[in-house]
């Protein structure tokens, strides 16, 4: 019986783990940066349910915007000084 509780237990652990990883993935965090977030949980605790990860993952975000609006100005850029060469 004890056996039985055990592994059933570590069952769950892993069932946790795979579902924050999946959750993660489907995020778009990075897979470096999966670990990081993990090594903040509890073993049986909800990425999603974390106030560090959630607020890990919302300074990933705006880092992403941030990353985003650089690559919308230098977009701009080149397309405008390839039009001034093409014109």
């Amino acid at each position: 019986m004890v056996f039985s509780l055990s592994v059933s237990w570590r069952s769950s652990l892993q069932q946790t783990q795979r579902k924050n990883i999946l959750t993660l993935r489907r995020l778009g965090v990075p897979i470096a940066q999966i670990r990081e977030i993990l090594d903040m949980l509890t073993p049986q605790e909800d990425v999603l349910m974390s106030e560090k990860a959630v607020r890990h993952l919302k300074q990933h975000l705006d880092l992403l915007k941030n990353r985003q609006d650089e690559l919308t100005s230098q977009i701009e850029k080149t397309s405008t000084a390839l039009e001034s060469l093409v014109a």
